[in-house]
């Protein structure tokens, strides 16, 4: 965590890093009796204008920007803050080589996204294709601090470790999760995953 604090202090000195502001709202759903939190930006001129420019076009992760960097975490991944972020120490785990953001997943991806999620003690969420929200086509992962009620509500439902899809009764919409907690398997056998993933163009970790 010291790193990040450091690593946030440097890119804001620098200029490097363009937090967005926000207002926060809470939406309460009586089916799942869940306070939702939604955070919607005043302004978006700065990323809009950085969105238009020409070095915008080209690929932000390779080469990353330094100012940017908090570590690596393993051989394959970088650890670095998110330029434009709505939640405050909001990072990316990104490969150092270029793979595509719908590649399958690998173990290498897992181990690291579990890094960055541990050091946040946070939430972890992959935007595997355009329709869920994917803007850059170079793999990476996001992170944000903190805890969520879903999550608990989800746990509460019983989650099966591995290669299970779980499902949530009263959620509507598409969607699936799966457990890391006590599965050491590989991660490269799960094609029913993988399957899914393709399906629902979203992967979410917790």
């Amino acid at each position: 965590m010291e790193l990040l604090k450091s690593a946030r202090r440097r890119a804001l000195k620098l200029g490097a890093l363009f937090p967005l502001r926000n207002q926060i709202f809470f939406l309460w759903d009586s089916v799942l009796e869940i306070n939702f939190e939604l955070r919607v930006a005043e302004i978006l001129t700065k990323k809009v204008s950085a969105d238009n420019s020409l070095a915008f076009q080209k690929n932000p992760f390779l080469p990353y920007d330094s100012e940017l960097y908090i570590c690596d975490l393993g051989n394959s991944h970088v650890c670095l803050l998110n330029k434009y972020s709505v939640v405050k120490n909001h990072i990316l785990v990104v490969t150092k080589n270029y793979r595509h953001q719908s590649d399958s997943l690998t173990q290498d991806d897992i181990e690291a996204w579990k890094m960055g999620i541990k050091m946040l003690k946070g939430i972890g969420f992959f935007n595997c294709g355009p329709e869920s929200g994917a803007s850059q086509p170079h793999k990476h992962f996001q992170v944000i601090p903190g805890k969520s009620e879903l999550i608990n509500e989800l746990y509460s439902q019983g989650v099966k470790d591995g290669d299970t899809i779980n499902k949530h009764p009263k959620l509507k919409f598409k969607h699936g999760y799966i457990c890391f907690k006590g599965y050491s398997g590989p991660y490269y056998k799960w094609p029913y995953l993988q399957q899914q993933a393709w399906i629902l163009r979203r992967i979410s970790v917790f």
